[in-house]
C-alpha cells in the first residue's frame, strides 16, 4: 500500500516538530564529551595548578600484593594525635596493594586519598598514603602524605598502629606534621 499525501504530511510535521530537540540532545552530548575529554580543571590548554611532590623520590620499592592479608577490607579508623581527635574516616584496603580512604571532612578540603601499601608481617603492613589538599573555597594549597604502620588483631576484627601526617604546599615545602596513633573497626554485612 502506497502511503497518502496525508500521511506523509503527518509523518513529516511530527519529524519537524521533534527536530529541535533530537538537535539540542546530539549537541549536548558532543559538548559533553569534548567538555570530558580531560581529568582535571584545565585553563585553556594548561592545568589549572601542578604541585611539587618531593616525598615521591623516598618512597622505596613497590607494594606487595597478598589477597590474603587480614587488612584487606573495609574499615571504619579512628586517628588520635597528641590525646585529641585528629580524624576519622573509612578506609578500604584492596588485595592488590592499594588502598582507597574517605575522611569526615569537607569535600572542598579534599577528603579523598590512595595508598599503596605491603605486607611487612603475618599481620602487620605498611601503607603510604597521598591526597591533594584544599582551602575551604576549594583552591588547591598543596598534597598531603600518611605513613602508616598497622597491625591487625587476632581475629581480624580491628587493627591498631602509628601514623604520621604531613603537609605540604604546591612549591613541596613541608608546612605541618603531626603524628599519633589509629584504631579501626572492621565494617562487615550481616
Amino acid at each position: 500500500m502506497k502511503p497518502s499525501r496525508a500521511m506523509y504530511g503527518h509523518h513529516h510535521r511530527r519529524l519537524l516538530r521533534h527536530l529541535p530537540v533530537v538537535v539540542t540532545t546530539i549537541g549536548l552530548l558532543l559538548a559533553t564529551a569534548a567538555a570530558n575529554a580531560a581529568c582535571g580543571p584545565r585553563i585553556g590548554s594548561q592545568l589549572a595548578f601542578s604541585a611539587q611532590m618531593p616525598f615521591l623520590a623516598q618512597s622505596a620499592g613497590n607494594s606487595q600484593p597478598d589477597p590474603n592479608s587480614p587488612i584487606v577490607g573495609l574499615w571504619h579508623v579512628i586517628y588520635t594525635s597528641g590525646g585529641e581527635l585528629f580524624l576519622e574516616t573509612l578506609d578500604q584496603w584492596h588485595s592488590d596493594g592499594t588502598e582507597f580512604e574517605a575522611a569526615n571532612a569537607l569535600p572542598t578540603e579534599g577528603n579523598i586519598c590512595f595508598g599503596v601499601w605491603k605486607k611487612t608481617g603475618p599481620r602487620s603492613v605498611r601503607l603510604f598514603h597521598i591526597g591533594w589538599n584544599f582551602d575551604g573555597s576549594g583552591t588547591p594549597i598543596g598534597t598531603f602524605t600518611i605513613e602508616e604502620s598497622n597491625k591487625v588483631a587476632r581475629g581480624g576484627a580491628t587493627y591498631q598502629g602509628t601514623f604520621d601526617f604531613k603537609v605540604y604546599d604546591l612549591d613541596g615545602n613541608l608546612v605541618f606534621e603531626t603524628t599519633g596513633t589509629q584504631l579501626a573497626n572492621r565494617i562487615t554485612v550481616n
